[in-house]
């Protein structure tokens, strides 16, 4: 009855979308263009008509497509989406600084992709469409005012990638294209100390730039050189640790470094015909609030739509990435293991061997555990848990939902770090959700019973079926974790 949230379609890692680490900008033009063709010409989308098929949840900047999973919050995909539209409108007056690279990023059927975290995406790279204009990022990396924790806020990664692959590389392929010969790939080289077509074994001394990638071709690194100068001219690297964080790849971390060091990049990244960002997005676009529609044609079955039927045997969800258990620090004497992934019918013989191969073990870190597809184990389980007397945790990074909730709940002692997720939402049998069953219903009762044993007010059984419905997921308020006593502190 649980549902689990995580995508359900597994897929080789064959993403065709622009990453990290991937481009291939046009760069057949031999002069430079302040024009682009929007695809408001008439001009199908067929990109963004795949993606909603395969993603939950949607909005758009610009006309510029962003899909996300359903296990992805709205607060995520908002963030997001400021961002976007601040690195596109950066002094916020409601219309694109560049008016040009925003057509040619429609026209290039350019798109956003968001999942809760990395393993979710992957799950769902074999239903992409074959693409070099989208780009993914993943909740789980997501810090709106991170810089203020020491935290690094992948959004503004990310999307940038997105925006400079398929908008400016491309409207300005004699300037910002990634390949040899451009002024920023100039520039890139000089930062380097010399061209390498790929990773050299180690980079000359003096050289400011070096990824140290080897999946990551040139173009790509002509990505990556770009994102890592503008956001350090915007003030986005210059937080405490963060240059002791990135210092290996990139040591021009603040504006007065690069200007004085880099000052090819500076003298293009801050020249003012190209429109770029000068003020580093905070994720407070001021001109409008994105709306999230759903998909209802979502091809997953957690992502788009959960309520196929009842998750009670291990062959509704496959392929979902199983629950899987390591040591701490990969110490197999340390007393604490990290759980990720669903739990599925082999999670009950995966902890009973592994509580009796290792009887030291006294805490349960969970990781990114989005539900289970066996609600029969995932009780039996749960309740060993309690049995062993062990702690359950979630940190900072940590997202929980579904069927994993209620094992969280199976911890003799729980908490929670702050900005970890905590969700909840509703069952389904497919044509009937749990709400449409009277509360006297013998349905609700293995779930009444195991709360009651895990010390829970039956109350909060309740309050997850109305909280969400099984389509989508409510993630918890610090009021609400108070309110049904789901910590023990």
């Amino acid at each position: 009855m649980k549902k689990n949230i995580s995508t359900a379609l597994a897929g080789a890692i064959i993403l065709a979308s622009l990453t990290a680490c991937n481009s291939g900008s046009s760069t057949d033009s031999s002069t430079d263009t302040t024009s682009g063709t929007n695809s408001g010409n008439g001009q199908s989308n067929a990109t963004a008509d795949a993606l909603s098929k395969v993603f939950a949840k949607q909005t758009s900047v610009f006309s510029i497509p962003i899909f996300a999973t359903s296990s992805t919050s709205d607060n995520a995909i908002k963030h997001a989406a400021n961002i976007m539209a601040e690195y596109l409108d950066n002094n916020e007056d409601g219309a694109p600084d560049n008016q040009a690279v925003v057509d040619r990023m429609i026209e290039n059927q350019s798109a956003l992709m968001i999942a809760a975290t990395d393993s979710e995406m992957e799950s769902l790279y074999d239903l992409l469409p074959e693409s070099d204009a989208l780009q993914d990022l993943y909740e789980s990396e997501i810090h709106p005012n991170g810089a203020s924790q020491g935290r690094f806020d992948a959004s503004l990664e990310e999307v940038l990638h997105l925006i400079t692959h398929t908008g400016f590389a491309s409207v300005y392929p004699q300037t910002f294209g990634e390949s040899s010969g451009s002024v920023i790939a100039d520039a890139m080289d000089i930062a380097r100390g010399g061209h390498f077509t790929s990773i050299p074994s180690s980079y000359p001394a003096g050289a400011w730039y070096t990824y140290d990638d080897t999946t990551c071709n040139y173009s790509c690194m002509v990505t990556e050189y770009t994102y890592w100068a503008l956001t350090s001219i915007l003030g986005g690297q210059d937080f405490s640790g963060r240059y002791e964080e990135i210092s290996h790849e990139w040591k021009l971390n603040t504006p007065e470094k690069v200007q004085t060091q880099d000052t090819a990049a500076y003298t293009l990244l801050t020249d003012a015909q190209y429109a770029l960002p000068s003020q580093l997005p905070d994720g407070q676009y001021a001109p409008k609030s994105f709306e999230i529609t759903l998909n209802e044609t979502t091809a997953t079955s957690s992502s788009g739509s959960p309520s196929t039927g009842t998750n009670t045997s291990k062959d509704s969800n496959e392929e979902d990435e199983p629950a899987r258990f390591s040591f701490k620090d990969n110490n197999p004497d340390s007393n604490t293991v990290i759980m990720e992934g669903v739990i599925n019918s082999n999670t009950l013989d995966d902890i009973k061997n592994l509580f009796d191969q290792n009887p030291q073990i006294t805490t349960l870190i969970m990781q990114n555990v989005p539900g289970s597809s066996d609600d029969e184990i995932n009780l039996l389980a749960s309740r060993e848990i309690r049995q062993r007397g062990i702690v359950t945790h979630i940190p900072t990074d940590g997202m929980v939902a579904s069927g994993g909730t209620d094992m969280f709940l199976a911890g003799i002692k729980r908490t929670i770090d702050a900005g970890a997720r905590l969700g909840v939402h509703s069952w389904s049998t497919g044509d009937q959700e749990a709400t449409d069953f009277p509360r006297s219903h013998s349905v609700h009762s293995s779930y009444l019973n195991y709360y009651m044993e895990m010390g829970i007010d039956t109350e909060f059984y309740w309050y997850t079926l109305e909280a969400a419905p099984a389509d989508d997921i409510h993630w918890m308020t610090a009021e609400e974790i108070e309110r049904y006593g789901v910590l023990t502190d």
